[in-house]
């Protein structure tokens, strides 16, 4: 059985570098990159990093600012995420990861994982493929 992991970095939270966007490879993963209506420039070296990742990659743009507006775009994406998979039927397991340090995701995602599914918040991207880095020694502050 294929896994496919969707990793959807809240921007706003966590900035990943080129270096970090690099470790991301593989048939089986998807990334989307949920920003809010301020982030209108990306670092060179990070955007020639997302380029091999080809249609594995999206990028959201909330319209419009406001206290959680990234995280509601992300909860919202989620559960079509969710809804696309139990449409599909059999033939791939879902890993569902969100990439930020705010704790408020966490009831969300406990619920998800309670419905049966693979879903958890990491501090980084390298956490989210399974390393360590020095952001997970660090309880996850709320935004």
């Amino acid at each position: 059985m294929t896994t496919i992991t969707h990793i959807l970095v809240d921007f706003e939270n966590v900035q990943p570098g080129a270096a970090d966007i690099a470790l991301l490879h593989g048939e089986g993963l998807r990334l989307a990159i949920f920003r809010g209506p301020g982030q209108m420039k990306y670092a060179a070296d990070l955007a020639e990093a997302w380029q091999p990742l080809g249609a594995s990659v999206q990028f959201v743009r909330c319209a419009k600012a406001g206290r959680n507006a990234v995280d509601m775009h992300i909860a919202y994406h989620l559960g079509t995420l969710i809804d696309a998979h139990r449409h599909a039927g059999a033939g791939e397991t879902l890993r569902l990861v969100v990439v930020s340090r705010d704790t408020d995701f966490d009831p969300l995602l406990m619920y998800i994982r309670g419905q049966g599914y693979d879903a958890l918040r990491v501090p980084s991207i390298r956490a989210a493929i399974g390393g360590r880095d020095a952001g997970d020694a660090r309880p996850a502050k709320k935004s």
